[in-house]
């Protein structure tokens, strides 16, 4: 049944349940005995053909042939939430003359011919490798939940295990940076101080919508430094299994690391041990304010 609930689409339970050990719906092999969700040996097979002729072929790759590959991997995709991040400039490349393509594959001296590189190498990867989309091995055995703010040159955090980071973007030479960014920079700073073990479940509060849309639909627009710097959150979220949900809280309400990111950690620290917060479970900064009254 977690394959059925996994699916986000319907079909007859009888398919996918005991004796019944594997079947292929939609092009993706449903594995009772495992319970995973890969892409189906024949799906793989059409996919990888199509790569190969692309990079084998990009100035005369047709453009429906392009869209229909980027339809494909859009499709494995839904199913593999860290595979987002590597469809993006697939996507890109539809409105890419046939010549630039050819430049993109041929040499790296851009970021994005970089990027589009690494991810034509990690679909590969996938698809010649163990094809597993989903698998309940890898689902969350415990939940952390994390809350972080940034302001123009300080940033602060804290986590339910009572872990506090805190420090200055010019010391990491980040001054001129944008607000997204920084509030990224915030939360991964956070992991790279306290990791957290394998298959954790990271729920994470913050006031900036920009951030929490890009952490929830797991790729970043718009500008290329937060590209980058999701990109290595990302990497270190896929490498560990870990599955990350962000929430939007009002800055009014996130007053415990709005205090941290404007140089009064001391005072937000006494606060929470005034209202008797557990070092293994920090309160919600909404809970912090009706407390305050």
């Amino acid at each position: 049944m977690e394959v059925v609930n996994f699916l986000g689409f319907k079909t007859s339970v009888h398919k996918v349940c005991e004796p019944v050990r594997s079947n292929v719906v939609l092009g993706l092999e449903l594995c009772c005995g495992e319970v995973a969700i890969k892409c189906g040996l024949k799906r793989a097979s059409e996919i990888l053909s199509q790569l190969d002729e692309f990079v084998e072929n990009p100035l005369t790759f047709p453009v429906d042939k392009l869209d229909q590959l980027t339809g494909r991997l859009g499709f494995l995709s839904y199913h593999k939430a860290s595979a987002r991040n590597y469809l993006m400039p697939l996507y890109a490349l539809r409105w890419a003359s046939p010549q630039r393509r050819k430049d993109f594959l041929e040499n790296r001296s851009s970021p994005f011919a970089r990027k589009l590189q690494e991810c034509l190498a990690w679909w590969r990867c996938l698809l010649t490798g163990s094809r597993i989309l989903w698998a309940a091995s890898e689902e969350p055995t415990h939940w952390v939940c994390m809350q972080s703010d940034a302001s123009s040159d300080q940033y602060g955090s804290f986590d339910s295990f009572g872990n506090f980071s805190m420090g200055c973007f010019g010391d990491h030479g980040l001054d001129d940076e944008i607000i997204a960014f920084k509030e990224l920079f915030t939360i991964a700073e956070h992991l790279r101080r306290f990791p957290v073990a394998k298959r954790t479940g990271l729920y994470m509060w913050c006031d900036n919508l920009n951030v929490v849309h890009t952490i929830n639909r797991g790729y970043a627009k718009g500008n290329e430094k937060l590209q980058c710097e999701f990109a290595k959150f990302h990497r270190v979220c896929e490498l560990a299994s870990l599955r990350c949900v962000a929430a939007y809280v009002r800055s009014k309400d996130n007053l415990a690391t709005d205090l941290m990111s404007r140089s009064n950690g001391r005072l937000a620290f006494d606060m929470l041990q005034w209202m008797g917060v557990s070092p293994r479970m920090v309160k919600l900064s909404r809970s912090m304010v009706q407390h305050l009254g």
